[in-house]
């Protein structure tokens, strides 16, 4: 399954998983790190690229979760990872 498959799965509420990627319970995660949620029904991607990007390859999902998600959020960081803000 590719990564853009993961992705529009997680739009869909389906879980699905390529090699780095997957979606599983309304969430989709690049590696371990939370990039996309539901929330009350929307889907919310964790704006980590360009000046706030974790690493390439997790920016290229990003992209992808971009793509499908209603609305994107700035991450607040702890630690040196991103999550998304409480």
């Amino acid at each position: 399954m590719t990564n853009r498959q993961v992705a529009e799965a997680w739009g869909r509420n389906q879980y699905a998983q390529s090699n780095n990627m997957r979606s599983v319970g309304g969430s989709l995660f690049s590696y371990e790190m939370e990039i996309g949620r539901t929330n009350k029904g929307e889907k919310e991607a964790l704006l980590v690229r360009g000046e706030d990007s974790y690493s390439q390859t997790t920016s290229c999902h990003v992209g992808l979760a971009v793509e499908v998600a209603d609305i994107t959020v700035k991450p607040r960081w702890s630690g040196g990872w991103a999550y998304f803000p409480k």
